[in-house]
């Protein structure tokens, strides 16, 4: 990685910099498209994702199964879930953008219920303790 990259390679909404790589899903955004989407009474909610290498692995086991898989990890705080389980209560739709973030949040949902993930009080490269990795 080229120091560049550091600074290119990150959506526009990323508060810290310590993942090998930005959730690509979330690169077509600018902050002009986030105006937009909140002006039309869209509730944007934000998590912590921190990609990791296991994201460009290829697979070379010869049966999936075999496959390791490295985990990633994220953090979603207390007043978040509770945006979104009202936001289901009410009937409202939850749109993920990308992989990553339906991971974290299919694992903050594990017990069927959403709960908060662990929230990083600072942004760096290792994991909190206690944090769940997401599924991969």
């Amino acid at each position: 990685m080229v120091d560049s990259d550091r600074e290119n390679y990150q959506t526009v909404y990323a508060r810290c910099r310590s993942a090998v790589a930005a959730p690509t899903a979330g690169l077509h955004f600018t902050e002009s498209l986030l105006q937009r989407i909140a002006a039309r009474q869209v509730a944007i909610c934000r998590l912590t994702l921190h990609v990791g290498l296991g994201t460009f692995r290829p697979i070379e086991a010869a049966r999936l199964s075999q496959h390791v898989m490295h985990s990633e990890w994220g953090a979603i705080d207390a007043p978040t879930v509770a945006k979104l389980v009202e936001c289901r209560r009410e009937g409202g739709r939850i749109i993920a953008v990308g992989t990553t973030s339906v991971r974290l949040l299919e694992s903050a949902s594990a017990n069927g219920e959403p709960g908060p993930l662990p929230v990083t009080p600072t942004c760096s490269s290792a994991r909190p303790t206690g944090s769940r990795p997401s599924t991969p």
